[in-house]
């Protein structure tokens, strides 16, 4: 029993080692101007959205002096416009400076976490938070799912309802189209 508690412990702390520490690094604003892009960040201020999508995050993430384009798709959580949050996503280089590619985000005093997508190896079982939808046609519907760091996967045997969602399944690479796409075969709600 005090074995199985460690490991637990353990496995915790790693899980929030990697969505912190090893996912996305921590970044000043008054540093993201110099900072090596594209890499995962995780940065904070006070968000102006340019207008208020229901869909984007677009605007400016500001902190001083300092501040910051963000853009990117809600996932599930969206910036309210003039106040404080904390953001993570990619920096990337862009003509008119670095742009934050928002993944997602929290309030202050909020606990959520990043929930990146793990490392893919195929015939592993993961489970990932997807924002599930349904492609292809009415005849023929796909289920997908977009993880929170923008992988997007098939769903070939999913069958619980749509929006975001813990998905459990067996990593597999299908071909669609000539280009290989990861999947989640077997795929279920995870808990189920």
């Amino acid at each position: 029993m005090p074995r199985r508690l460690l490991l637990t412990g353990l496995f915790g702390l790693f899980s929030w080692l990697f969505s912190w520490g090893l996912a996305y690094t921590p970044l000043e604003l008054s540093a993201a101007a110099d900072a090596e892009t594209p890499r995962k960040v995780r940065v904070q201020g006070r968000y102006t959205a340019d207008r208020d999508p229901v869909a984007l995050v677009r605007g400016t993430l500001s902190n001083g002096d300092a501040s910051l384009r963000v853009e990117g798709t809600v996932f599930d959580w969206r910036p309210q416009s003039g106040t404080p949050v904390d953001l993570w996503g990619v920096l990337e280089p862009r003509p008119g400076g670095p742009v934050l590619v928002v993944h997602n985000g929290r309030d202050p005093g909020d606990s959520r976490r990043p929930r990146p997508a793990p490392k893919l190896a195929e015939g592993e079982r993961v489970s990932v938070w997807l924002q599930v939808t349904t492609g292809g046609t009415a005849a023929r519907p796909v289920p997908q799912g977009v993880s929170e760091d923008r992988v997007a996967f098939l769903l070939p045997d999913y069958a619980g309802p749509p929006g975001v969602a813990c998905v459990t399944g067996e990593v597999a690479f299908l071909s669609v189209l000539g280009t290989e796409r990861p999947a989640l075969t077997g795929s279920r709600l995870c808990g189920e």
